[in-house]
């Protein structure tokens, strides 16, 4: 990934639309190694970073596996359902957001008064 980082720095403006799709495709496949090493040596990342696997999944349209992230924690805070339902609606995910916010709502997450 730093050699494609180094590579855009060096063409400027010369970069094309596929040597940026390229570059984020790496980044993508960069996400998936870190998050496979933490599955392999079995590491138990805090809500902080498994927040961020959402999001990285979500963003890259990955979301099958943003889902399978966000219900392995095991005690979720507002941030990771948010990033979750941001995810479902952005990618026009619109049933699955409205259902996450209602099962946010039932966990008890939000009090309303």
């Amino acid at each position: 990934m730093s050699e494609a980082l180094l590579e855009m720095a060096g063409r400027g403006i010369g970069m094309k639309f596929e040597d940026y799709q390229a570059i984020l495709k790496a980044a993508v496949r960069e996400g998936q190694r870190v998050h496979s090493h933490m599955i392999k040596t079995c590491y138990a990342p805090p809500v902080y970073l498994r927040t961020k696997l959402i999001v990285l999944y979500t963003k890259c349209g990955c979301l099958d596996d943003a889902r399978e992230v966000f219900d392995e924690i095991p005690l979720r805070n507002v941030v990771p359902w948010t990033a979750m339902i941001s995810g479902y609606s952005q990618r026009g995910c619109a049933s699955e957001a409205l259902g996450l916010f209602v099962d946010m709502t039932r966990s008890g997450i939000l009090r309303f008064r």
